[in-house]
C-alpha cells in the first residue's frame, strides 16, 4: 500500500515531521519528505522551536532572525510547507501538554497519514520533550477518529534504542535534501571542507547514514524508520518505496 496524492479520498497532507528544532524535521525526515513530493504528494515540516540558542558565533536574536529565513529557504528547496509552533529555545521550558496541543493544531488542520518524529532514545532534553509531545498529539487524533501511523526517524542524537522496522527509498530524492540541509548555516559549518569546527558532524553523519541503510534495504539511498513504541522483531523489517507502512504487504 503506497499513499500519495492521488491515491487520497481526502485532502490530508501524506507525510508530516516534527522537529524539535529547526533543522531536525530537515534531518530525520527531509529526503523522504523531498521523495514524497517528487512522486505527487505532499509533506509538511513542523519546527517546535527554532532553537535560536544553537550557533556557535551568533547571539540569540540574530540567530533567530537567521532561523527564519533558512527554515523557509529549506521548506522551498523540499517542496514542503513548513511551520514553526512559536515556542522559544529551550523545549523543555515549554509545557508539554501546551507543546501537543500545538501538534494538534497541525494534525487537524492537515489531517496526515503518518507523521514522522524522533525517538525517545535520546541524550537531549528537547528531543525527548518532542517525542513525548508528538505522541500525545497522535493519540488523541486517533481517539477522535483520524487514522494516523506514527513512525520515529533516524536522528544521530537519538540512536539509544533506535532499531529500524523499515527502510524507505529516498534515492531519487537526494539533491533536493542536500539542497534543503544546506539552507541552514549550522549544516554548511559541518561539512569537511568548510574549513570551521562543528560540535556535530551532521553532514558526514547522514550523507554516510542514508548511503549505509540504502546498502541495508538494497537502495541507493534510504531512510529508516521505526514503528511502535519498541523495535519489532528482526523479521518484520520491511523495505518499500515511498511511504509503505513497515510490515504492509
Amino acid at each position: 500500500m503506497t499513499v500519495g496524492g492521488a491515491d487520497r479520498d481526502d485532502k490530508g497532507c501524506d507525510l508530516m515531521v516534527v522537529g524539535a528544532h529547526a533543522m531536525d524535521a530537515e534531518l530525520l525526515g527531509g529526503a523522504l519528505a523531498a521523495q514524497v513530493v517528487k512522486q505527487g504528494g505532499s509533506a509538511h515540516l513542523l519546527h517546535l522551536t527554532r532553537g535560536e540558542r544553537g550557533h556557535p558565533t551568533l547571539d540569540a536574536d540574530a540567530f533567530a532572525t537567521q532561523l527564519d529565513e533558512e527554515m523557509a529557504m529549506a521548506a522551498s528547496r523540499l517542496g514542503t510547507s513548513f511551520r514553526w509552533a512559536g515556542v522559544s529555545a529551550p523545549l523543555t521550558d515549554a509545557d508539554e501538554g501546551q507543546l501537543s496541543e500545538l501538534i494538534l493544531g497541525d494534525l487537524r488542520e492537515l489531517r496526515p497519514s503518518f507523521v514522522l518524529t524522533h525517538w525517545i532514545g535520546s541524550w537531549h532534553p528537547g528531543h525527548r520533550r518532542a517525542h513525548a509531545a508528538t505522541r500525545a498529539a497522535v493519540a488523541a487524533r486517533r481517539a477522535s477518529g483520524q487514522a494516523v501511523d506514527l513512525l520515529y526517524g533516524e536522528n544521530c542524537e537519538d540512536l539509544l534504542g533506535f532499531v529500524p522496522t523499515g527502510f524507505a527509498d529516498v534515492s531519487g530524492a537526494m539533491d533536493a535534501w542536500r539542497q534543503g540541509v544546506r539552507a541552514y548555516d549550522l549544516y554548511r559549518r559541518s561539512e569537511p571542507d568548510s574549513g570551521v569546527d562543528s560540535l556535530v558532524p551532521y553532514a558526514s553523519y547522514y550523507e554516510a547514514a542514508l548511503r549505509v541503510r540504502g546498502l541495508h534495504a538494497g537502495f541507493d539511498q534510504a531512510h529508516a524508520v521505526m514503528a511502535g513504541p519498541w523495535p519489532l522483531a528482526a523479521e518484520t523489517h520491511s523495505r518499500f518505496t515511498w511511504l509503505e507502512p513497515p510490515g504492509a504487504a
